[in-house]
């Protein structure tokens, strides 16, 4: 079964995502439990999120990010521009 892992950043006070960035498939998925080491926050069919990600964690994850996909460097430049202490960062599984 395919698996897609993307970074989600959202803006709280608008109520909107104002980042999604693709990072790989199962790989990445994989790294993603090594980092964390939790369960999805949510999950329905199809679907799972992980929520209260921090930038750190996901430079650490993006160190498996798939070619295309978001790299350690580009999360370092997110999080100038959206600090984890004011955006919600989620890693989301769709497959």
């Amino acid at each position: 079964m395919a698996t897609d892992m993307s970074l989600v950043i959202f803006e709280p006070n608008i109520g909107a995502v104002v980042v999604e960035r693709w990072l790989g498939g199962r790989g990445t998925l994989k790294k993603l439990y090594e980092v964390v080491q939790r369960a999805p926050d949510h999950t329905s069919r199809g679907y799972d999120t992980w929520g209260r990600i921090t930038a750190t964690q996901a430079a650490l994850i993006a160190e498996a990010s798939y070619v295309g996909g978001v790299t350690p460097a580009a999360i370092t430049q997110l999080s100038q521009a959206f600090p984890d202490d004011r955006y919600w960062w989620m890693m989301q599984r769709d497959y």
